[in-house]
């Protein structure tokens, strides 16, 4: 089969494969390490909205505990596929959706709550684009890497994808 394909191909088009597939890699190392950055920037912003004790603490902490119910929905999704050896793919768009547009409503109430600038419009739209699409990237590339694995190598796949996202809930931030 690869005789085959490298015949087709050409060095050229192998090369191209293995620079599809690097990039591909690096594609998905930075969707996690963004989605990580963005579980510890609203873990801050948790934070400094408990040392200023703000009035709207209720409004704030529902705004929170929304996302973080969002983000770890699909993280569950995402990781029970994985444990279960579901397939290759998985439809997890809707609660990556559900997960983006949270995260935009809480990052808008934190902002006021703060005093710094509130996203526009369309910033909030590029923002749940990209964000959905980090996940649908980690979903995907987390499943392919699983797939066919043993059952030891999967839960640990999914504990280590688990331990690195979920957020915590808004009494754990501290």
């Amino acid at each position: 089969m690869v005789g085959y394909i490298s015949k087709r191909l050409g060095a050229v088009g192998i090369a191209l494969l293995i620079a599809g597939a690097i990039s591909q890699a690096a594609n998905v190392d930075k969707a996690l390490a963004d989605s990580e950055s963005r579980r510890k920037t609203a873990e801050n912003g948790v934070r400094e909205i408990k040392k200023k004790s703000s009035g709207q603490a209720e409004q704030l902490r529902a705004a929170y505990t929304a996302a973080a119910n969002e983000h770890n929905a699909w993280l569950e999704q995402v990781c029970r596929a994985i444990e279960e050896n579901g397939p290759s793919t998985l439809d997890a768009s809707a609660a990556a959706k559900a997960a983006a547009s949270s995260l935009v409503d809480w990052v808008t109430v934190r902002n006021r709550a703060l005093d710094t600038p509130v996203m526009t419009n369309e910033l909030a739209e590029g923002v749940k684009k990209s964000v959905v699409q980090d996940m649908i990237d980690i979903a995907t590339s987390s499943l392919k890497s699983a797939q066919g694995a043993d059952k030891q190598k999967r839960m640990k796949l999914a504990a280590s994808l688990s331990e690195r996202l979920r957020w915590k809930t808004w009494e754990d931030v501290g």
